[in-house]
């Protein structure tokens, strides 16, 4: 069984990586909006 101070440093790094893949989430529906507006005034 992993100890307790194991399983902190994993959820850390699953809670980063959750942080990370949002942003990039956010950053990618940015560019679709920005594309799809430009595509729009075209």
């Amino acid at each position: 069984m992993a100890g307790e101070h194991e399983l902190r440093q994993i959820l850390s790094e699953l809670q980063k990586q959750t942080k990370l893949l949002k942003e990039i989430k956010d950053a990618v529906e940015g560019v679709e909006g920005a594309v799809y507006n430009t595509a729009l005034e075209s």
